[in-house]
């Protein structure tokens, strides 16, 4: 039986590169105007660093940032050194709240699966496996759940912090792929209260536009400066 992997393999287009930097060719800074340096540089980490520019994956916003990408001399594998705000995105010029400054923590924390895992039964012990044995082993599983059962039957549960690429991948299989209407992402509770602490603190139930803008209840006549961001109150995350 062939798998989604083999099924969509050569015939699904490259996604575009996301843009590249040299550090230095673009400014950033982070939150209060600082640059915002997440991860010292580790032991056996080579110099040359990569800037990518992309979207921070934190909340709605979608503020520019700019990441720092490295690699492990010890390992080869890739790893995001720093994360700085992208000054020439317009949803937040270069400022970043503290979630999106500290983002390269969450990419290089420990625990994070760097192989793949397959469990023989429902309750054995997972096992290393090849990368592609462990797609196709997962594709017939889920397979077999379809033909029984029905697309509706597979659900898939994702991540507010996943990038916007891995998201339209995930909607890509659910609803485009396996033809499952059920998707859902842990974003449904995190803005439930993210529209409750904004109402309480702003008075709208949605990111405000920077002041000096036109839209919005916060306008360039408002005293109070904000800046469109996951703020403490309005995040459960």
């Amino acid at each position: 039986m062939r798998s989604s992997y083999d099924l969509g393999r050569g015939s699904v287009p490259p996604l575009p590169q996301p843009a590249r930097l040299t550090r230095g060719e673009d400014g950033a800074d982070g939150a209060d105007g600082k640059e915002a340096s997440l991860t010292k540089p580790e032991a056996g980490v080579k110099a040359e660093v990569e800037s990518v520019r992309t979207v921070c994956s934190y909340c709605g916003v979608g503020c520019g940032i700019l990441l720092d990408i490295g690699r492990d001399a010890s390992t080869g594998r890739r790893i995001a050194k720093k994360v700085s705000g992208d000054r020439t995105h317009p949803a937040n010029s270069g400022r970043l709240c503290t979630k999106g400054a500290t983002s390269a923590d969450m990419m290089a924390a420990p625990g994070r699966a760097a192989k793949a895992l397959i469990r023989a039964e429902r309750g054995a012990d997972p096992v290393e496996a090849d990368v592609d044995a462990a797609i196709t082993a997962v594709a017939g599983r889920l397979r077999a759940i379809v033909d029984e059962h029905g697309p509706d039957a597979l659900a898939l549960y994702v991540s507010g912090q996943m990038s916007l690429e891995a998201q339209y991948l995930a909607n890509k299989l659910a609803k485009g792929f396996v033809r499952t209407s059920r998707i859902e992402s842990n974003s449904r509770l995190c803005m439930a209260s993210a529209g409750s602490g904004y109402k309480l603190s702003l008075g709208a139930d949605g990111p405000l536009a920077p002041t000096g803008t036109s839209t919005g209840p916060m306008s360039s006549s408002s005293s109070a400066r904000t800046w469109p961001t996951a703020t403490r109150s309005s995040s459960s995350g």
